[in-house]
């Protein structure tokens, strides 16, 4: 009788999303989602929740650059960064860079087929933000598979007094960009206006990467 194949045990693109986001902050993993008790009598009336976060809340236009000449990684972060100062919410450039090179010692954040997600922690920032730089060239970011970054989405976060649901917004970004159609569609757009509606499309939490 044929021996039964072993189970197939690749992490899911969910678990390495999550796993993703676990590495790029540790100790800052997304709260679960609150749960109500279980009742018999409906409430009379109750304030309709907020909508859930989407990537589209932490980026605009003002912080993505298209086809960037920098083959060097300091300089795609620091470009990035004047890029979010731009919007106000960064205050100090050269200290997000800082943060952003501090976690690089500690770890790349290039996470393989040709991506990588910086992020800084630190009080110049005073809400999550999110920024994109595209290479044609390819930048060396010391990627897990040796592979130049093309793709780069950089976050920066207050360093505290800062909630989790911009972490549950990138853990739903890093599984769409694990996605091949998502990347193409990226990879060709022609103009920033491209690249949002690209990320209103794919990332969650009302896209299909949910």
């Amino acid at each position: 009788m044929p021996a039964t194949p072993a189970a197939d045990s690749s992490p899911t693109p969910s678990q390495r999303a999550k796993r993703w986001v676990s590495r790029m902050f540790p100790g800052r993993t997304p709260a679960p989602s609150p749960t109500l008790p279980p009742t018999r009598v409906a409430p009379p009336s109750l304030p309709s929740s907020p909508a859930p976060k989407t990537v589209l809340d932490y980026i605009d236009e003002r912080t993505i650059a298209l086809d960037v000449d920098d083959t060097d990684r300091n300089a795609v972060i620091r470009r990035l960064a004047t890029l979010m100062a731009a919007t106000g919410i960064v205050l100090d450039v050269d200290a997000v860079v800082e943060a952003a090179l501090e976690r690089e010692a500690i770890s790349t954040t290039g996470i393989g087929e040709g991506i990588a997600i910086p992020h800084a922690a630190t009080a110049s920032c005073t809400a999550p933000l999110l920024g994109f730089a595209r290479s044609r060239a390819g930048v060396d970011w010391k990627s897990l598979d040796g592979a130049p970054a093309t793709l780069i989405f950089m976050i920066a976060v207050p360093e505290t007094g800062v909630g989790t649901e911009h972490l549950k917004v990138l853990a739903y970004l890093s599984r769409s960009l694990m996605t091949p159609s998502f990347r193409a569609e990226i990879e060709m757009a022609a103009t920033p206006a491209d690249v949002l509606a690209a990320l209103a499309a794919s990332v969650g939490p009302a896209g299909p990467a949910q």
